[in-house]
């Protein structure tokens, strides 16, 4: 009756027998297996029980009775069973390998891996023992040894339940390519949700936006998930617009999807309009009240607040932050910068130092540091510190500016001079390269190149009176009184001008010669402060 899958007469069968001979415990392992079919899985746990009382080794008795268990979620109770069957007759490979997925399921990988590889090792061509074995590795940090095996593997031969175990794996470890190639084997994955979003995150991982956009827009759904990917997908494919739409949707459909939020406020600060602005700003605030402790919206929101001069507001959203998230390096960095707008660079340099501490390769924060150095009059700290940041970022002429500024004050002319080259051939250069190179030139008695340049930063800074007076002084020094005495009385006509009761002139405390760092908070094409940390 079994074989004719007629259960229902089976049972009949069974119940009869078992009442007629009581002390069968074979009669009580079929009844329980006929129970199993009809899924009476209370039931069948009661007759496997019974035959187990009666005889302790019948083996079928237990590994059917840990099926049952499995059904009826004891999963602890189904590994306790199985492992006595492996115990008493480890030559049975179907019972390793079922008890092996159970440890897996329950996160005991370690011991699950031990019976994979038992089960490999009689078995190598066995794919789904295999893949479940990298699985384990995965997760016990051996790593080389799952890819190993997966570089053995045929993606086509992978049941879906065990590719896609071994794509969320790949996934997890950055290895993308090898999880494309598993989850494009066959059909099985774009046919479904949860298979177009494991394609799609693996799509994304391996720079393939458009595929991963293709995947997702396959079908109607407007999950929050599919519409948190799409708005990944379109970022990474330069389609501001669309992945603003996709996270809108996303951020409707769950208000509490933090990422969603603060993805949409990333892409809304980068609008020109301060009032879109400011529901950016909203957005990065929702998100941190969703996630505390996610560090990339506290680090968005607060650059975007130093950058429209709200240092203090920004200095308590970072204080925040170290009370709620764990600060990254670029945290830490505008924790400082903060710091030094709001109290000056002595209060800000312990915290500039933690950042390079926590990322030694972020060249703002050395910079920033040479900036504290040089206020304080420490110019010899100051150029190194400056140094160091243009060696991590040799094409910013600003750091180059500013390691020939703190050279030029330790009296290091000749050194400083190929540094204040190198500012101003910048693209654009910063403010001041030019003055800066044409007094570096005329301190070496190269007068002629100090004239070309002074020049030029008069061309390019009308309005800076410095520039004037050092010109007139070098064409003095060239034996050219008449173009000296020319460029003094512009100089002494531009001070009258600049000196009128009204009008606005320097600040008193700008130096004499109108040189000095600046701390760069937007820097030369708004590329000086660090980029938000990675938000998933």
């Amino acid at each position: 009756m079994l074989r004719a899958r007629d259960y229902s007469g089976a049972l009949k069968e069974f119940e009869t027998a078992s009442t007629l001979n009581p002390k069968s415990a074979q009669t009580y392992a079929w009844l329980g297996i006929t129970q199993n079919q009809l899924r009476e899985f209370a039931q069948a746990a009661k007759s496997f029980q019974s035959a187990l009382r009666l005889d302790p080794s019948l083996l079928s008795a237990r590994y059917n009775y840990a099926h049952t268990l499995v059904e009826l979620g004891d999963l602890q109770g189904a590994i306790r069973e199985l492992t006595t069957v492996v115990k008493t007759n480890p030559s049975v490979l179907e019972v390793q390998y079922n008890l092996a997925v159970l440890l897996s399921q329950t996160r005991r990988y370690s011991d699950a891996g031990e019976h994979f590889e038992i089960v490999h090792e009689k078995q190598p061509s066995d794919a789904a023992a295999t893949a479940r074995l990298a699985d384990c590795y995965f997760h016990t940090s051996r790593q080389d040894r799952a890819t190993q095996l997966i570089a053995n593997l045929q993606p086509a031969s992978l049941d879906p339940t065990t590719a896609a175990l071994l794509a969320s794996d790949l996934i997890e470890s950055g290895s993308y390519s090898q999880a494309v190639s598993i989850l494009t084997a066959s059909d099985t994955f774009s046919a479904s949700l949860p298979g177009k979003v494991l394609l799609a995150k693996a799509y994304l991982g391996n720079n393939q936006p458009d595929a991963a956009i293709q995947v997702l827009q396959t079908g109607a759904d407007t999950s929050t998930q599919v519409s948190y990917l799409l708005g990944l997908a379109y970022l990474s494919s330069h389609q501001s617009e669309h992945a603003l739409s996709a996270f809108r949707a996303a951020a409707a459909t769950d208000p509490k999807d933090a990422l969603a939020h603060y993805h949409l406020g990333v892409l809304l600060l980068q609008n020109t309009s301060p009032e879109i602005q400011k529901q950016g700003a909203a957005e990065l605030q929702t998100s941190i009240q969703l996630m505390p402790g996610q560090s990339a919206s506290y680090e968005a929101l607060a650059k975007w607040q130093l950058q429209t001069n709200q240092a203090g507001a920004a200095l308590a959203l970072l204080q925040d932050a170290a009370r709620y998230a764990k600060l990254t390096a670029q945290t830490t960095l505008l924790l400082g910068l903060a710091q030094a707008s709001v109290h000056g660079t002595d209060a800000a340099r312990p915290m500039i130092e933690q950042a390079i501490a926590l990322d030694p390769h972020i060249a703002l924060a050395h910079n920033v540091l040479g900036f504290c150095y040089f206020r304080a009059g420490d110019y010899r700290r100051a150029s190194d510190s400056y140094a160091e940041a243009l060696r991590l970022e040799p094409a910013n002429g600003l750091f180059a500016y500013d390691v020939a500024l703190a050279l030029e004050k330790q009296n290091k002319i000749a050194e400083a001079i190929p540094f204040a080259e190198k500012a101003a051939a910048a693209t654009p250069p910063p403010p001041s390269a030019h003055y800066l190179l044409g007094k570096l030139y005329a301190k070496a008695g190269k007068l002629v190149d100090a004239i070309h340049e002074l020049e030029i930063a008069i061309q390019l800074n009308p309005s800076m009176p410095y520039p004037y007076y050092l010109l007139a002084r070098t064409y003095m020094q060239s034996g050219d009184a008449q173009e000296a005495q020319e460029w003094n009385t512009r100089f002494k006509d531009l001070k009258r001008a600049q000196d009128k009761p009204g009008t606005l002139g320097p600040p008193s405390s700008e130096p004499v010669d109108g040189l000095a760092p600046s701390l760069n908070i937007t820097g030369p094409h708004d590329a000086a402060l660090p980029a938000p940390s990675k938000a998933q």
